[in-house]
Formats: structure tokens, C-alpha cells, sequence
């Protein structure tokens, strides 16, 4: 059987959040506890009247120190507009995460939608699924108020019209019609100033 191969990524780290670590090689996916800020999230559903009511307990949540401030800021306009935190889902991923995600998509769908083990952006922190989900998973429906799933859930029409104004976008391979569509997944625009190697993400915006 197929298995996830690959080794962990390695960049030297650029970003003025952790001054003890300028200049030193960081891992994806193996990063010091210094490399993030952490922080909690509390979830919310929607009832069958629109109502959002806190679902389970807060989640603790790790991302790269260098874009908490954008991902604070982007949250809390969301918070002013909805009443709650923006449903996240995943942010960082362990070297072993990846690994058992990798392995997981192989015996599922071929691996295809899931990135090398090492290469993720989430094992840099620096990108963030959120609860937005698809037509296999509608489930997460419950977290948007507008009842809907994918690229017409609330969630994702928030982010796409204003995440890019704290430098959070829908990357281009990610768009809908994409052989890897994710409505779900953002990423943090300037990680080039943050590893040395990266690129910035990119996206294109429509209104």
C-alpha cells in the first residue's frame, strides 16, 4: 500500500514576532513553541430559527506569532458583524499530523487534496481551515448562518469579501471549478517576510 513520504521542510526564520529566533532554520511542522501565539476560539451553530448558540467547550488554537495580530484583527470585525468568532476548524499540523492526514487521503481518494507531509502551510501556521466544509461534509452547515455550505456559506463569503483587508485569502488554486477546491482554506499573504524561501500567497478578489 501507498504511504506519505517526505521530510519536513526547512526555512530560515525572517519575522520580527520572535526576535530569538531571526536567522535560525525552522521546520514545518516541528516548530518551537516560540514561533506561536496561541489563543481560544469559541464555536457557534445556528438553530433552526438562526440563532447562534456556543457549541462544546473553547478551542486553543496555535499560528504563527508573526500573523496573530491580522487573524485577531480579521476576527474581531467578524465578531462585530455575527456576534462570535469565526468557526476555525485547523490551523497548525504537526510533522506526525500531516503524516497520518497524508496517509488517510491515500487510502481514501489517492492523496490528491492533501499536501506532501512538510510542504503544508499549515505546518508553517500560516494557513487556516475554517468551518465552511463541502457537499460530502454539509454537516458544517450548522456554523454559517445562512444555513449553507462551500463557497455559499456565510463563513466563506465573509473571508472572500474582507479577509484580504488583514491579508487572509481563498489562495487561486484553491478557487471554486479548481481541481482543488477549498472554499475552507485561507492563507496569510506575506509569509515571505516571514521564512526565507516562501512565496507570497495569492489570490484574486471579485465583488
Amino acid at each position: 500500500n501507498a504511504r506519505a513520504v517526505g521530510r519536513p521542510g526547512r526555512r530560515t526564520y525572517k519575522g520580527i514576532a520572535v526576535p530569538s529566533l531571526k536567522g535560525q532554520f525552522v521546520f514545518n511542522g516541528a516548530l518551537p513553541p516560540e514561533y506561536f501565539s496561541s489563543f481560544q476560539i469559541q464555536l457557534y451553530v445556528y438553530d433552526s430559527k438562526g440563532v447562534a448558540k456556543p457549541y462544546k467547550r473553547a478551542r486553543t488554537f496555535k499560528i504563527c506569532a508573526d500573523a496573530f495580530s491580522d487573524f485577531q484583527n480579521m476576527n474581531a470585525a467578524f465578531k462585530a458583524e455575527y456576534g462570535h468568532d469565526l468557526p476555525v476548524s485547523s490551523i497548525n499540523r504537526t510533522w506526525e499530523g500531516q503524516v497520518a492526514t497524508k496517509n488517510t487521503s491515500i487510502k481514501e481518494n489517492g492523496g490528491g487534496l492533501v499536501a506532501k507531509p512538510g510542504n503544508s502551510k499549515h505546518g508553517w501556521g500560516l494557513a487556516i481551515d475554517f468551518k465552511t466544509a463541502s457537499k460530502k461534509k454539509q454537516a458544517s452547515k450548522k456554523y454559517n448562518k445562512n444555513n449553507k455550505y462551500g463557497y455559499e456559506s456565510t463563513t466563506h463569503i465573509w473571508l472572500k469579501e474582507n479577509g484580504h483587508k488583514w491579508n487572509w485569502v481563498n489562495p487561486d488554486w484553491a478557487k471554486k471549478g479548481n481541481s482543488q477546491a477549498e472554499p475552507w482554506h485561507f492563507e496569510w499573504v506575506p509569509r515571505n517576510t516571514v521564512l526565507q524561501g516562501e512565496s507570497a500567497a495569492v489570490a484574486w478578489y471579485s465583488y
